[in-house]
């Protein structure tokens, strides 16, 4: 498989606007990183109130606030799972109806809009990033449900704490 197949992607759905400090957040993340035994990232001159860049020169993660609807679109088979139906939420309600979501994505290289493809790095960092940054986003706003693309699956706010 290659190391490109995988996306690493979580998406985060919110009723009202989290409130995020990306400089505090910045902070628990490198220290979750350091703990994997992996090297920090610094903040992006793209950071906004809207949107984090977290990089380094192998990888960056992105912080990206939406004030919209995640709606339900590209989510068939996460909806239809076996897994979603056995837990007791209305994920297609949740996500189609919520005002705000945050899209966590991490991928290879120092930016989103490289000049050239950067070279693939192992998965399992870039999976082990994801998760950590995401840890961190849910420490300062719990959403009311979350979607990881690489399981295609929904989790409920008790599944992420």
């Amino acid at each position: 498989m290659s190391e490109h197949t995988l996306t690493t992607q979580a998406a985060l759905v919110y009723d009202s606007a989290p409130a995020l400090q990306f400089g505090a957040m910045l902070e628990q993340f490198n220290a979750a990183l350091v703990e994997l035994g992996q090297p920090p990232m610094n903040q992006g001159a793209m950071t906004s109130e809207e949107f984090a860049l977290f990089a380094r020169p192998d990888m960056h993660a992105t912080v990206a606030i939406h004030s919209a609807s995640l709606g339900s679109l590209g989510f068939d088979r996460a909806l239809t799972a076996p897994v979603s139906a056995a837990k007791s939420a209305e994920f297609s309600r949740l996500i189609s109806n919520s005002g705000f979501h945050i899209i966590v994505s991490v991928a290879d290289g120092p930016t989103p809009l490289p000049f050239e493809a950067p070279p693939p790095g192992p998965v399992r960092d870039r999976m082990d990033v994801l998760h950590s940054l995401v840890r961190v986003l849910i420490g300062q706003a719990i959403p009311s449900v979350a979607h990881f693309s690489a399981a295609d699956l929904f989790f409920t706010p008790g599944e992420l704490q």
